[in-house]
């Protein structure tokens, strides 16, 4: 069987439903919207940003969640270290923009519980905007696998924002595809870098999740990354994203 991205084609979208129906971590999409209101991301959307999806049931936009894990690095002797996009477990003024002295980084993180106030001047710890593919995918079953990953939407403009250990900045880029009929996301994890005393150390990995159209969320997320000089350090872990606005 075939698996397209043209819009206008209503049957070739399935619901990506959870199938327990049941909401995950981040809650229903309208909660969430309601919660964060009408606040724009650091990220900008991408120009195709398509906002109806004729028969599509997969919703695009922004997307905005949490991130959390464990990190062996060579900077803490090998030992695990907590990781998080949890604005909520940095020091007082951690996050002052600039704080950081890294040119670039932009806005700082922030947890999912952060007061509207503040929504509209930091961004997101972890956040992506999903659109519609433009590119056609015909998929073929694959002989002895029982399941063919035929993506029709992507995502674009993932970013990640935290700290390790409680002290120490971390950031990483994300994108990915996903595939609306069977709920699956797959994508990478680039670019990423944090700073200890000064040295800065990169990782790269990969990530994937399930989706949830009927309210619009992410959820059974995990990560994994590596880094780059020794790939024996790196880290894992989970993470979950809700629509908040197109």
């Amino acid at each position: 069987m075939g698996c397209s991205t043209d819009a206008s084609d209503d049957s070739n979208r399935g619901n990506g439903s959870r199938s327990d129906g049941s909401a995950g971590n981040g809650g229903g999409g309208e909660d969430l919207d309601q919660s964060f209101g009408n606040s724009v991301g650091f990220v900008p959307p991408p120009p195709s940003m398509a906002l109806e999806i004729a028969g599509g049931d997969c919703k695009p936009g922004h997307y905005v969640g949490q991130l959390d894990g464990m990190y062996t690095s060579p900077a803490a002797f090998g030992l695990p270290v907590t990781i998080t996009t949890d604005r909520s477990m940095a020091p007082a003024g951690f996050f002052d923009p600039g704080a950081w002295g890294i040119p670039g980084l932009g806005p700082a993180p922030m947890a999912m519980e952060m007061p509207m106030d503040m929504l509209e001047e930091e961004a997101p710890g972890f956040e992506f905007w999903l659109e519609a593919s433009e590119e056609v995918v015909d998929c073929e079953p694959v002989p002895g696998e029982e399941f063919t990953f035929c993506p029709d939407f992507k995502v674009e403009g993932g970013k990640a924002r935290g700290i390790a250990n409680n002290e120490y900045p971390f950031e990483m880029d994300l994108t990915g595809e996903l595939d609306c009929a069977a709920g699956k996301f797959q994508g990478v994890l680039e670019n990423g870098w944090y700073e200890v005393a000064g040295v800065i150390y990169n990782y790269t990995g990969t990530i994937e999740g399930d989706y949830d159209s009927v309210n619009s969320e992410f959820f059974n997320g995990v990560w994994t990354v590596a880094e780059d000089v020794d790939p024996n350090f790196g880290g894992t872990g989970t993470w979950y994203t809700a629509w908040v606005m197109d």
